[in-house]
């Protein structure tokens, strides 16, 4: 996942959500597809850490992760009136085969530049967020240890602050909280942070077994303290 502009606006924006095909029969296909997107078609709001959280939680129970997803999906599409008459989202979702729910949840939970291939929606959403996660912080080669969203979370929020974490003011989520994608964007961020500081330690060290220290320093003080052009 890179950390840029595009990511992070990408991460806080709502996801448009499809379901339905458009009929190719003669004399249908125009109001076939006026239908799709006038009444088949849903913007949810973005799943705070807290929902996606929720969702990794239930993944053990089958029976559990479908209602911890129903009350999920309600919050990002809350219920409207004229749902009676052109159908639920809600209950459109979770009345598809698993096959379709997953490409359906898959767009729900995709993180800003993942290269997941479309074959792997076949294996538990879940999973494939967790793997994600991994890959993102240590490689495609692996780690010691496996990062979760509960962890690069509470990094951020050290460096950032609750009021970062909880800002109804500024996150587009249904409960106010970060956008999980946000979050492991901001981790990026935070990780970057580190490893600058680990670069000026090292600088430093360098700095004092340099050949010509003075003229070094000298350097690095130019660019500590640039001039100020009127």
């Amino acid at each position: 996942m890179p950390y840029t502009a595009a990511a992070l606006t990408a991460a806080a924006s709502p996801v448009v959500l499809t379901i339905g095909d458009v009929s190719h029969r003669r004399g249908l296909r125009r109001v076939s597809l006026w239908w799709v997107r006038r009444f088949r078609t849903w913007t949810a709001k973005p799943l705070s850490v807290p929902q996606m959280l929720q969702l990794q939680a239930a993944r053990v129970d089958p029976l559990q992760y479908l209602l911890t997803l129903m009350v999920v999906l309600r919050q990002v599409m809350p219920a409207r009136w004229w749902y009676r008459l052109t159908g639920d989202p809600v209950t459109l979702i979770l009345r598809l085969p698993d096959e379709l729910r997953k490409l359906v949840l898959l767009a729900l939970v995709a993180t800003p530049g993942s290269t997941a291939d479309q074959t792997e929606a076949e294996e538990s959403i879940i999973e494939q967020i967790r793997r994600e996660q991994r890959e993102a912080s240590y490689g495609k080669g692996g780690a010691r240890g496996s990062l979760s969203l509960a962890s690069a979370t509470l990094a951020v929020r050290e460096t950032y602050g609750d009021a970062w974490y909880w800002s109804p003011n500024r996150w587009p989520t249904s409960d106010g909280y970060v956008p999980f994608a946000v979050a492991l964007l901001e981790f990026e961020g935070v990780q970057a942070l580190s490893a600058r500081r680990r670069l000026e330690m090292a600088d430093g060290f360098s700095l004092a077994q340099a050949k010509e220290p003075r003229r070094a320093r000298q350097q690095l003080e130019r660019m500590a303290y640039p001039a100020e052009v009127c």
